[in-house]
């Protein structure tokens, strides 16, 4: 378990310095440019002094009136991911333009699939958070199945994924968690440097410069979680060698 942890990090890195153009100029318009406007242009939620029964009901209340931007901003980034998984397993010789098309027809099986696991992840994480995290882990390579293979369907790619993390969920949860504690770290940096630039220009360049940074960071948690996705499948579906 211990080479296939240490091997899935340098094979996602070694994918990195392959497609670094194409990864970036994706990332950056299906990912950081929905994520950026997102956090300019929606109204920030207002919550001071407030008890927890309020800041839930203030919660729903801003996610309900801003319902469509949300959804909007969720189908273009799975969107996004779907373009990005494909250009690494599916790509072959195809352009980008002709990979955005394939991308295109299996959106509705990916974002049926991640409805899936996001549903299981969070009743799983409701039954005292241990479930929920094992979960995370054993799903982890469930979007990568159905890319890499374009004749299977929601279910037969459900079940691919969850055979190939067999015996490796704690250990594909242990990625997944590096990549999101490193991304709370750095959009919490991210956050400071934009009120620093408060006195340079105000708390509107500030805002603009803290969003703007927390947008890449996401962008950057995200394409790297593909890469590692992609990296795993990869090592761990492929049949063993030996006795």
């Amino acid at each position: 378990m211990t080479n296939d942890f240490s091997a899935i990090f340098g094979d996602a890195r070694a994918l990195w310095r392959a497609n670094r153009d194409l990864l970036i100029r994706v990332g950056g318009v299906f990912l950081f440019l929905p994520a950026f406007a997102m956090q300019l242009f929606l109204p920030p939620q207002e919550m001071k002094d407030v008890t927890f029964e309020q800041a839930f009901e203030a919660t729903v209340q801003w996610a309900v009136a801003n319902a469509h931007w949300l959804l909007l901003d969720r189908l273009v980034s799975l969107f996004g991911l779907v373009t990005l998984l494909m250009l690494l397993l599916a790509r072959a010789e195809s352009t980008l333009g002709e990979t955005m098309r394939h991308a295109l027809r299996r959106f509705p099986a990916f974002v049926l699939l991640w409805l899936l696991v996001s549903m299981l992840t969070t009743l799983g994480a409701m039954a005292f958070i241990v479930p929920g995290l094992y979960l995370a882990g054993r799903t982890f390579l469930i979007g990568a199945a159905l890319i890499a293979e374009p004749e299977r369907g929601p279910a037969a790619a459900f079940s691919a994924g969850i055979e190939v993390s067999r015996g490796r969920g704690w250990m594909l949860f242990l990625i997944a968690a590096i990549v999101w504690l490193v991304a709370l770290v750095a959009t919490g940096l991210a956050g400071d440097l934009g009120r620093a630039f408060d006195t340079l220009g105000g708390p509107i360049f500030g805002g603009a410069v803290g969003s703007a940074l927390s947008s890449v960071v996401s962008t950057a948690a995200a394409i790297a979680m593909v890469l590692l996705q992609v990296a795993a499948y990869r090592r761990l579906a492929a049949p063993r060698q030996g006795i």
